[in-house]
């Protein structure tokens, strides 16, 4: 089945810009053995179903081993240094203060949440801005430093009426000593606006039909839905993707517990099942279609979408289903609860 989607998705490029086609591989369980996207590259992984188990794994380790992520952690080190060598020679710090190690555990929060943007966004627990208005110039601005119960000053800049001004642009240090530490923010921040970010989409697939006897045109028209609709939604995205069959009668029995079972409780709605035809459906089998899946027994019953994609060669039998559900990928920003398991993770 891996290998059948992959050549429906690049039959999806076939008629993009050499630029807009993304490279695409097929893994098996261990999700290791694969070189990252390169700055500006679209990647998409296919790895069976039971590898969603480690998700958020994947995700994480492809988030903070992308070129331009590791270029920001430099740069942010760099930074670091710099502005505890100052707080130190101004006596804000203890030189053995463990003030480097909080304020990095504060960035690696904001970066798992927001992304690298998020670090450099003033109200953040670690920039702030605060503003004057002075009717005949213009805007004041200070940029302070607060983080650990500190509120210093670093920079001022002048916005004049009437002009937009970028991010951290024109910011001044306030003193001589800060001009090396406020060229790194402003030009960090400069750095993550003009990115060319890379994407990557974790696809798990897994069938459930006799010998993945899916109809090539169904597997083109999930593929086609994905290119559309999932795919590089975000910069980096978990997706899974079940095929099946309708079966007949209201109640079916689930799937026994095994890898893929447990790989689909990390699934997160909305949930959307794409039929290949609702010929042969009544209007009760489709507004109680969740009990007709061979699936395991999910929590289904919100926010479920149900796509149809007519094929009239398929309307002979019972419908076929593709399932497919957003992965949790182990960032903060797509939690919807606090838990052991993120924490660890």
């Amino acid at each position: 089945m891996l290998e059948r989607l992959k050549q429906s998705i690049v039959q999806r490029y076939a008629s993009s810009p050499k630029g807009k086609v993304p490279r695409i591989q097929i893994l098996d369980e261990d999700c290791t053995d694969f070189e990252p996207p390169k700055v500006g590259e679209k990647l998409i992984v296919l790895l069976p179903l039971s590898a969603a188990i480690s998700a958020p794994f994947h995700s994480r380790r492809t988030h903070y081993t992308a070129p331009e992520a590791n270029d920001f952690s430099q740069r942010i080190d760099d930074l670091i240094r710099d502005l505890q060598a100052w707080l130190v020679s101004e006596k804000y710090i203890e030189n053995d203060d463990f003030w480097s190690y909080d304020v990095r555990n504060k960035i690696a929060q904001i970066r798992s949440s927001t992304g690298d943007a998020g670090v450099l966004r003033p109200g953040n627990g670690l920039l702030s801005i605060t503003s004057e208005l002075i009717s005949s110039k213009g805007h004041k601005e200070s940029l302070h430093f607060c983080f650990g119960g500190m509120d210093i000053m670093l920079a001022k800049r002048l916005i004049p009426h009437g002009k937009a001004v970028n991010g951290l642009d024109d910011f001044i240090a306030t003193h001589q000593s800060l001009t090396p530490i406020i060229e790194g923010i402003v030009g960090l921040s400069l750095s993550v606006r003009q990115r060319r970010s890379s994407s990557m989409t974790f696809l798990y697939v897994h069938s459930l039909l006799e010998k993945e006897n899916a109809p090539q045109s169904f597997i083109d028209q999930v593929a086609r839905h994905l290119v559309g609709e999932v795919i590089a939604k975000t910069k980096v995205h978990s997706q899974c993707l079940v095929f099946g069959q309708i079966l007949p009668g209201s109640e079916i029995e689930h799937i026994l517990p095994n890898l893929e079972t447990f790989a689909l409780k990390r699934c997160t709605p909305p949930f959307e099942l794409i039929l290949s035809s609702t010929t042969n459906l009544e209007i009760d089998d489709v507004l109680d279609l969740c009990k007709r899946l061979h699936l395991p027994p999910l929590s289904l019953k919100f926010e479920t979408q149900v796509s149809e994609l007519e094929d009239s060669s398929l309307n002979q039998g019972e419908p076929l289903f593709a399932f497919t559900s957003s992965i949790w990928s182990g960032f903060w920003s797509t939690s919807r609860e606090i838990s052991g398991e993120q924490i660890i993770i």
